[in-house]
């Protein structure tokens, strides 16, 4: 068909190798990429009899800005905002 790729893969899901990373920070920076982008990862663990699948949990919303806990202080040489 023209205009649709020849072999399309409709999953979600984004499997994950932990060999395939140098350390934790990066499989974890691998996992929000994929989390956020409205995909889901998914670490795979394999030995010779079995495969586990482990699907991690991850919040991409920002913490929310809490105005009660700044204010505006007009002494401050830049007049930015400062918190107590």
């Amino acid at each position: 068909m023209y205009g649709t790729a020849q072999k399309m893969n409709d999953s979600l899901f984004v499997p994950l190798r932990l060999s395939d990373f140098e350390n934790f920070g990066k499989l974890i920076d691998r996992i929000s990429t994929i989390a956020c982008n409205d995909s889901v990862p998914q670490i795979v663990i394999e030995d010779e009899q079995s495969q586990r699948l482990i699907f991690p949990v991850f919040d991409c919303t920002p913490p929310p800005f809490d105005l009660e806990h700044w204010v505006w202080d007009p002494p401050t040489p830049n007049h930015m905002l400062v918190k107590f």
